[in-house]
């Protein structure tokens, strides 16, 4: 080692960046790199990072059809992330940060009617699938599903309770190479699904505008918001009116809880 003290998961994200490969020569950035290097779940966390920015990139390309302030804002932000260097801390409010972008190129998105299936469809499908997945594990205890999830996204996942509905299990949704936590629920006869996705400080004049924005796919309705720097959503099949309900039970939740 570099440094006499070692240096843990957040530290070494914390000194690494957003890039662990743009690393200045200085003692506690060796010592963070020498970490990466033998770290599998950071090694996992910067893989997210990529597949995520690159899966940005081509959703930036989609959103001609959304309004022009919103288009410029999604290219502009995008364009930065490509020249940005600047060291910034990784973690915040108990989950992962990622991209200073990538809320704002996720809900631009939704803003398109020509490309809201890009992003909900994934989630519908994911949704569909449910506990059948082999990376799943079936479980009321929230606590056990809490620790199962963070091992295996690399962050820590906030399980909401939501009215009439029974906690059954969770999964790791997997999106264009990146790995998301899903909590899978029983509610009211029907599975449904939340999903706690890595993205990173969503723009407040969007969320402003829309603070759960709602589609259909493939027989599911699927409400999205941002929360605590993250993007999260709710699917189910079932009608719109209950998974927006349920979606914005979660959204005040978690506000109550921060505040």
């Amino acid at each position: 080692m570099s440094t006499d003290r070692p240096i843990g998961c957040d530290a070494a994200r914390e000194a690494l960046g957003p890039d662990p490969e743009a690393r200045p020569g200085d003692a506690r950035s060796a010592a963070a790199y020498e970490h990466y290097g033998g770290c599998e779940a950071c090694r996992r966390y910067y893989r997210v990072q990529r597949a995520l920015s690159q899966r940005l990139r081509r959703l930036a390309h989609a959103v001609g059809d959304a309004p022009a302030w919103l288009a410029e804002r999604v290219r502009t932000a995008l364009a930065g992330e490509g020249v940005r260097r600047r060291r910034r801390r990784l973690f915040a409010a108990g989950g992962a940060t990622v991209l200073s972008a990538a809320a704002v190129g996720l809900f631009a998105v939704v803003a398109s009617n020509d490309s809201t299936l890009q992003l909900v469809q994934p989630l519908a499908r994911e949704a569909h699938i449910g506990l059948a997945r082999p990376t799943s594990i079936e479980s009321t205890d929230t606590t056990v599903l809490r620790a199962w999830l963070e091992h295996e996204v690399g962050y820590a996942v906030a399980i909401p309770s939501i009215s009439e509905a029974e906690v059954v299990g969770a999964t790791v949704a997997e999106m264009d190479g990146v790995r998301g936590a899903a909590v899978v629920y029983r509610y009211r006869g029907s599975a449904l699904t939340y999903f706690d996705l890595p993205a990173a400080e969503p723009s407040r004049s969007w969320t402003g505008r829309a603070p759960v924005t709602s589609a259909s796919a493939d027989g599911y309705q699927v409400a999205l918001w941002t929360e605590d720097g993250g993007a999260r959503a709710v699917a189910a099949p079932m009608p719109r009116a209950e998974v927006v309900k349920v979606a914005k039970e979660c959204r005040e939740k978690a506000a109550r809880a921060g505040s």
